[in-house]
């Protein structure tokens, strides 16, 4: 997932989505929400998707959603197995908290926790673990949204780091300041109450070609099998997936067609399609 990406929608293009256009997307497909603005702001899924059918991961995304400018949420699937997956940015401003206890929330509510384990993954803008008097309130709301959203916590201590992150403190954050000194932070975090989903979660370096002060969280999930997985989506083409999304007019005028066919059309039509199958048999 792709935190305050700056992808806003191309004017010249009104069925773009939003402007990605960049030759290191090749073979994923990617899920945004449309930034406040080009430098700040912004969240989008990223997910592996190669055309070629012999090299499909054994993992895909479904029911993936947008809240807000700066949250959106998916399925994450990889078998039997289902995990629901958060991502939010939430400013440095009061709007953020706003957004914590709005979008973010409702985004969470859709997935109980007593039937799922919801990763919730993004840039907090806080620093969880520090005493600073001018982040408290701040950082006491985002403890408590955790809390209380199925304990949710930072999976970052579960794994052993490397020395050079665990000197740094497993801070996410750098500038550099005018002293010559540099000041860190921790505001980055995966945040999930089984540890057990993960085969790891470590602090990297980011991308050559990305132009950031953050430092990457990389966690990998615990995948099924090509084989399970591909059972799974053999049981999906039998039960498909129903439309659980906000409805688009287009949407709402299929379903009044549909509720409003009268019964006996609806058996003629049947009929029709039956002996049509039989002439061709």
């Amino acid at each position: 997932m792709l935190v305050s990406t700056g992808f806003t929608k191309n004017k010249a293009d009104p069925y773009c989505d939003c402007v990605i256009h960049s030759k290191h997307f090749e073979g994923y497909d990617v899920y945004a929400t449309e930034a406040n603005s080009v430098s700040q702001g912004g969240v989008a899924i990223v997910i592996y998707n190669p055309r070629d059918p012999t090299k499909k991961p054994p993992f895909h995304v479904e029911n993936v959603q947008r809240h807000g400018h700066n949250c959106i949420s998916c399925i994450y699937c990889t078998g039997i197995r289902k995990v629901p997956v958060v991502g939010a940015y939430l400013l440095p401003s009061q709007k953020g908290l706003d957004d914590l206890h709005t979008h973010v929330q409702a985004a969470l509510t859709q997935y109980p926790p007593n039937r799922y384990a919801p990763v919730l993954m993004g840039d907090f803008n806080v620093d969880l673990d520090s005493n600073s008097p001018n982040d408290m309130d701040r950082q006491q709301q985002i403890l408590d949204f955790l809390a209380t959203n199925g304990e949710l916590q930072s999976m970052v201590p579960h794994f052993r780091q490397r020395r050079r992150y665990e000197k740094m403190g497993n801070t996410t954050w750098f500038q550099s300041m005018e002293n010559g000194t540099i000041r860190r932070s921790k505001c980055d975090y995966i945040c999930c109450r089984d540890k057990r989903l993960f085969t790891n979660v470590a602090l990297r370096e980011p991308e050559t070609y990305s132009k950031t002060d953050h430092y990457m969280i990389k966690a990998t999930f615990l995948n099924a099998t090509p084989r399970a997985h591909k059972k799974y989506l053999l049981g999906r083409k039998k039960i498909p997936l129903q439309h659980q999304g906000p409805y688009t007019p287009a949407d709402n005028l299929v379903r009044i067609l549909v509720d409003n066919v009268p019964p006996l059309l609806q058996r003629a039509t049947l009929r029709l399609l039956g002996s049509h199958r039989r002439q061709e048999g």
